[in-house]
């Protein structure tokens, strides 16, 4: 651009600037501003409480103020607003400011939120806390809405005031019985939780059966003359390598062990007997009159191919717990067991997944006949899985040894490639407790002396919790084995893979895949075969069965997966090969 050029530009610009600049816009632009002290001109508060707005006012001198609501009320006459909110929802304010050089307005949003008292959640043992003098104890709670304004907490000790941290470490040399409190307050409410630990000389000992699941509580044992029934006791404070004495019928016999494999010869009762450290627990073995041939139930023409009924459904807690979106997870109407067993029936007979929730949730379904032993793998186990993505369940059997009709007799566990893995952990038992608030992470302990938790996904669900609706108590303890992890963290694409194990799990793309994939009309069709043949009793020996009426499955791993949430076995539905 030459000088001439640049020169007409700058005097045409100045020429159009003065030709602009009249004594009315010269009054204009010093009109008032605004500018709220909220990005974007939103505020939040809770219900019930007061609200701020506290604006910046530019060439505001002499200025009047004027509030109106949504509906053209005035509800103010100030430079700032406090308005209280007495209810729930979004809202509207104008502001109007007038000056002698004019006026200006803007609106602000108020969005209500319910209130959030403290909720204090803490776990504690089912049995209570009992401490040797001096042994420390960590109590370390979790308290929702502990952001949601000034939060302070105060411990007590039998009344008397002992910290105002967020975690407190109890402990006394002096034994007894001590009442322990805990309160939480903010500006939206108080919460309390008050337990009793107790400090004694020596710790509570017990030795217990317990029966073959949650719901079948009997501890008496059947089988067949000539099989063996293994005996393993829950231990609690005795160690495992204490000296355990072993009597059936009252006849001592040679084992120091706290396990026992007792092989009764002939039919009859059997009363079993098991000391140790000073206490003592027993267990009734029935040994039946009927030969294991005799027991069989045989196919028929109207046998179905599938399992036709499920017999409990106990999930761990999990994402697709209480869960009524789309994606098939469990309703949160769903408030009793005999509830959950339909729901989960209805699911298996279209072919739909079931989700058993974190490590060791399990359901158990029978046949309308006995699976018999055959040179193939008998049983097909349906799930979901895909190339990365495998969540393997471990699979257990059961024949209808006492002919009752209902799964109370003995589980065999099939073995599996990790079975032997030093990884694995057998006679696991973990306990979870119900969260006190909605939408909370759920808290477990197991008998490895670990903690962890369950984690909510709060982008990706909505229902109040991952725990069990039905299950009325505020703890549950599942057993089973627990594998080896198999989740993988890929730092460079920030995904989770869980690759197969070798074989022998559902939900598993492993060896024994049947079928890979989703069938033509979207339904799972992933499966995979697995043999009774590989039937183990608890203590690891092998056991010969020559047909199944019962299976279990159970989620084998306990872990978490970041925004996948945690690892559950699926369940689509078992069968019966030989028949389909």
């Amino acid at each position: 651009m030459n000088r001439l050029l640049y020169f007409l530009c700058i005097l045409s610009c100045a020429i159009t600037l003065s030709g602009c600049n009249s004594d009315n816009d010269l009054v204009q632009g010093h009109r008032p501003t605004i500018e709220f002290d909220s990005p974007d001109g939103v505020y939040t508060v809770r219900v019930g409480h007061d609200v701020r707005i506290d604006p910046i006012i530019g060439n505001g001198e002499n200025a009047s103020f004027r509030w109106t609501s949504g509906d053209g009320e005035v509800i103010g006459s100030s430079r700032a607003l406090v308005i209280n909110c007495p209810r729930l929802g979004s809202f509207y304010v104008m502001l109007t400011v007038t000056t002698p050089a004019g006026s200006a307005s803007a609106e602000a949003r108020i969005d209500v939120l319910e209130q959030a008292p403290p909720v204090i959640d803490l776990s504690l043992p089912p049995d209570g806390i009992y401490l040797l003098p001096g042994q420390q104890y960590e109590l370390s709670p979790r308290v929702q809405n502990a952001d949601a304004g000034d939060l302070t907490l105060e411990w007590k000790v039998d009344g008397r005031s002992v910290s105002s941290e967020a975690v407190y470490t109890f402990s006394s040399d002096v034994t007894g019985t001590y009442h322990v409190s805990l309160s939480a307050r903010n500006e939206d409410g108080d919460d309390e939780v008050e337990f009793d630990v107790s400090v004694v000389d020596e710790l509570p000992r017990s030795l217990k059966f317990r029966g073959p699941s949650m719901l079948q509580t009997s501890t008496i044992r059947y089988t067949f003359a000539g099989r063996g029934v293994v005996l393993a006791p829950e231990l609690v404070n005795i160690p495992v390598d204490a000296d355990f004495y072993w009597s059936v019928n009252g006849d001592a016999v040679d084992c120091s062990s706290d396990i026992y494999l007792f092989t009764p010869e002939k039919p009859g009762s059997y009363i079993v007997k098991v000391q140790a450290e000073g206490v003592a627990a027993e267990v009734e073995v029935v040994c039946v009159e009927a030969s294991e041939s005799e027991r069989r139930r045989g196919a028929t023409a109207s046998s179905s191919a599938y399992v036709n009924k499920v017999w409990e459904y106990v999930p761990g807690p999990g994402q697709f717990i209480g869960d009524d979106s789309s994606v098939g997870g469990m309703p949160t109407d769903i408030t009793t067991h005999e509830q959950a067993c339909r729901w989960a029936e209805t699911r298996m007979k279209s072919r739909l997944f079931v989700s058993l929730g974190a490590c060791c949730g399990y359901m158990i379904a029978g046949f309308d006949h006995s699976v018999s032993a055959a040179s193939m793998a008998e049983l097909a186990i349906y799930g979901n899985a895909f190339d990365s993505s495998n969540e393997p369940g471990v699979v257990w059997v059961m024949q209808d040894v006492n002919g009752n009709g209902i799964p109370d007799d003995e589980w065999y566990e099939l073995r599996g490639s990790a079975y032997d893995d030093p990884l694995t952990i057998k006679r696991y038992a973990v306990t979870y407790y119900r969260p006190a608030g909605t939408r909370m992470d759920v808290e477990w302990t197991d008998n490895q002396g670990s903690r962890g938790l369950v984690d909510y996904i709060p982008s990706a669900h909505t229902q109040p919790s991952y725990y069990p609706a039905w299950l009325t108590s505020g703890t549950y303890t599942l057993y089973g084995t627990r594998l080896p992890a198999n989740g993988v963290f890929n730092s460079v694409t920030g995904q989770w893979t869980t690759p197969a194990l070798a074989w022998g799990y559902a939900d598993n793309m492993g060896s024994d895949l049947l079928h890979a994939g989703i069938d033509s009309d979207g339904v799972p069709g992933q499966s995979v075969g697995l043999s009774i043949s590989n039937a183990v009793m608890a203590d690891g020996t092998a056991v010969k069965l020559q047909y199944v009426d019962f299976v279990m499955v159970q989620s084998g791993t306990m872990q978490q997966l970041g925004r996948l949430g945690e690892s559950s076995t699926e369940v689509c539905s078992i069968a019966d090969r030989s028949m389909l």
